[in-house]
C-alpha cells in the first residue's frame, strides 16, 4: 500500500498466533486444525505527516485481504 501512494518508509511486521498442534497433528479430534488467531504488530518508520498516516492505515486495512479459518 505504501508503494501505491508512493512514499518511501520502512515496513516491519511481527506475527504471533494461537496455534494447537494436538488439532493439526491428529492427536485430538475435537481440537481445531490450525492457527486460531493470527495477530500483527505492524511498524511505520519514515517522515509521514498524521494525515499520510492515517490515510495509509486506513487502505491498508480495507484492501488487504482477510484469511477466514473454515
Amino acid at each position: 500500500m505504501a508503494a501505491n501512494f508512493g512514499i518511501d518508509v520502512d515496513i516491519s511486521v511481527e506475527a504471533t498466533g494461537d496455534l494447537d498442534l494436538r488439532g493439526t497433528l491428529g492427536i485430538k479430534d475435537d481440537v481445531p486444525v490450525g492457527f486460531e488467531d493470527v495477530r500483527l504488530d505492524v511498524s511505520v518508520d519514515g517522515d509521514l505527516d498524521e494525515e499520510t498516516q492515517a490515510a495509509l492505515q486506513r487502505y491498508t486495512e480495507r484492501y488487504s485481504v482477510p484469511h477466514k479459518a473454515g
